[in-house]
């Protein structure tokens, strides 16, 4: 995946703007580094968009949202 691009931040920004509620999996989130793991640091605060190390989680997360 190619992050100089500003092609995910774009995206996340709309999914945030238009309060659409997603997730990502990403299994070996500990090895993130530099900039990219400041973003998933970020992004976890928020509402709308959150980063799981498992489907599991990330589903529950979304499904449960309201509840």
């Amino acid at each position: 995946m190619n992050l100089r691009s500003g092609l995910a931040g774009i995206v996340l920004q709309k999914f945030t703007n238009y309060h659409i509620k997603a997730s990502a999996v990403i299994e070996d989130k500990d090895k993130i580094q530099g900039r990219f793991r400041e973003l998933i640091s970020e992004l976890n605060k928020s509402k709308d968009f959150r980063v799981f190390k498992t489907i599991t989680e990330a589903e529950n997360w979304i499904l449960n949202f309201n509840k």
